[in-house]
C-alpha cells in the first residue's frame, strides 16, 4: 500500500487510507473501521487508527501486528508530510500598528494640511 498512488490522502488524516470504513457510528467522529492489514475491526475515532497503525500515542487498542517497521516508518511519514503541507498552507500573520505606536518619522516628514486660498488673491488673478 503506497500512499502516493492514492490522490485521495486527507492531509489532517491521512491514515484513513490503510483502513476500511464501514459504518458512521451516531453522535461524534467515531466510526466502524477494519484494518486493511490485520482485517480486524475496531471502532473508534482517527486518533484509535492512528494508535492501531503507528502504535503511539493513547492505549485502548491494539496495534497492529501485521504492518512492517518499514510501512510504520512511511506512515510516520505520511502523517509528518501532511502536517508540514497544512502548516506551509496557513495563512501567516502580519502584524498591524497598533493605536497605542506613535506614528512613524517618515509620516511625520510630509505636511498632510491643505490651505485654502484667501479670497483676496484669488480675486486679482483674471484672465484675459
Amino acid at each position: 500500500m503506497n500512499p502516493s498512488d492514492n490522490d485521495d490522502v486527507d492531509d489532517k488524516a491521512p491514515l484513513w487510507i490503510y483502513v476500511n470504513k464501514i459504518e458512521k457510528i451516531v453522535g461524534g467522529g467515531s466510526w466502524r473501521f477494519e484494518c486493511k492489514f490485520c482485517n480486524t475491526t475496531y471502532v473508534g475515532s482517527y486518533t484509535r487508527v492512528v494508535t492501531h497503525l503507528i502504535q503511539e500515542g493513547v492505549k485502548g487498542i491494539k496495534g497492529c501486528l501485521k504492518v512492517t517497521p518499514q510501512q510504520r516508518d512511511n506512515m510516520k511519514k505520511l502523517v509528518n508530510d501532511c502536517k508540514e503541507r497544512i502548516k506551509r498552507a496557513a495563512p501567516t500573520p502580519v502584524p498591524l500598528p497598533s493605536a497605542s505606536r506613535k506614528a512613524s518619522a517618515s509620516s511625520l516628514d510630509y505636511d498632510m494640511s491643505y490651505k485654502f486660498p484667501d479670497t483676496d488673491e484669488a480675486g486679482s488673478k483674471k484672465r484675459k
